[in-house]
């Protein structure tokens, strides 16, 4: 066991360019009991750990080697939230002994299930050498992007870069899902988080995702290689259950307490502006909501034209989401009567009615925006109302 640990501890640290005796060079060569396999691990409750994981494990007794090839490694460090809100977020594949994976898997209380590949001796050798000099430091880092270079995706790619025509996936009409409703599968237990991945991604995620494209969940991938074949008979020979808890494997969809805190702040705000009363605090209130209102309007819009991102492209929740409530808000908070506060509240609360109800939008906008546009509506309304002359203070 120890001289186990050894080596694969070495191997390890060699595919790392640490100068240790076995050369990075070239891969050693697979013995004929070597097998390769895809392990994939269930969600976790961890953020980087809702959608799952995917790894490729290489095990040979014979050369006592067990090392799984790991395409989810990221450096969190100073710069890590800037680059990721930029989309300048660099992963690389990184090599690990298969039990460190799996007991940090087994200690998160996430299952694991393993298909063991059927390759032949030229085919096993051939991913291994591909994986080797992938995980090269000149070779293992790739720009991420979630939902079409991940963890997953890069696993197909070099599957079909060692294996060639030889292996062939399955040909299956597109699920129909969208990008959008696919993700929500992983977040329904956590509403704040879709609510906040929901405002932020754009219209591009509604288009429904071709089969190929459901890949970038490794559960989906898992599925995919159950139905590929290699030289004509199927891919994988065997599947194990590896280590399984008595939870479900999504867990499920929580009380959205989103939506529900947005429905009360609505009927609050709906039935201050039926009163009538209009008070110095209410303009606070008012031009606080519309300010905030405003910073995320920017936020948005700023993912939008300012960043890598493609997915917080074309981004409709800036048509209730006006940046320039940011100063309009400001304006409110301050007492103005500015003449043009009167068609500018007109215009955003149409607006706001519009994105409520859904019309003409090309996207599905967060389930907690209804109440929270009619809110807006009903505070701009009643600052309509209530403002009928102009005199921008100094």
């Amino acid at each position: 066991m120890l001289l186990h640990s050894l080596r694969c501890a070495s191997f390890v640290l060699a595919f790392l360019g640490l100068g240790l005796p076995i050369s990075a060079q070239s891969p050693m060569r697979l013995s004929i009991r070597a097998q390769a396999s895809l392990i994939t691990l269930s969600p976790g409750d961890e953020i980087h750990t809702l959608f799952g994981h995917g790894t490729l494990r290489i095990w040979d007794p014979a050369q006592e080697l067990d090392v799984s090839f790991n395409y989810g490694t990221f450096d969190f460090d100073t710069y890590f939230v800037p680059r990721f809100i930029y989309g300048e977020l660099d992963y690389y594949l990184s090599v690990q002994s298969t039990e460190a994976l799996l007991q940090e898997a087994h200690s998160k209380g996430r299952n694991a299930y393993e298909q063991v590949l059927d390759l032949d001796a030229r085919q096993r050798q051939a991913l291994f050498t591909a994986l080797f000099e992938n995980s090269q430091p000149e070779n293992r880092v790739f720009r991420y992007d979630f939902l079409f270079d991940n963890c997953s995706t890069r696993l197909v790619k070099i599957l079909e870069a060692a294996l060639g025509e030889e292996l062939l996936f399955p040909q299956r009409p597109d699920p129909g899902s969208t990008f959008r409703e696919l993700l929500a599968t992983h977040l329904g237990a956590q509403p704040w988080l879709q609510f906040g991945v929901d405002l932020l991604i754009g219209a591009s995620v509604d288009r429904v995702a071709t089969d190929r494209e459901n890949w970038f969940l490794p559960a989906k991938l898992m599925e995919a290689l159950e139905h590929s074949t290699i030289d004509g008979r199927p891919l994988v020979k065997e599947f194990i259950t590896i280590q399984s808890f008595p939870r479900p494997e999504l867990p499920p969809k929580a009380w959205d307490s989103a939506s529900a805190l947005m429905w009360l702040l609505f009927a609050l705000g709906a039935v201050q502006a039926l009163a009538g009363k209009r008070t110095k605090l209410s303009d606070r209130i008012d031009g606080t909501l519309l300010a905030l209102t405003g910073c995320v309007g920017l936020f948005l819009l700023l993912m939008w034209v300012g960043t890598l991102h493609h997915v917080t492209a074309d981004n409709w929740n800036v048509a209730w989401a006006w940046p320039t409530h940011l100063i309009v808000g400001v304006l409110v908070f301050r007492g103005s009567k500015a003449p043009w506060l009167r068609a500018y509240l007109l215009f955003a609360a149409l607006a706001a009615v519009i994105c409520a109800l859904g019309v003409g939008i090309p996207q599905t906008l967060p389930t907690a925006a209804q109440p929270l546009c009619l809110l807006l509506a009903a505070r701009q309304i009643a600052l309509l109302k209530n403002r009928a002359q102009i005199a921008v203070p100094v």
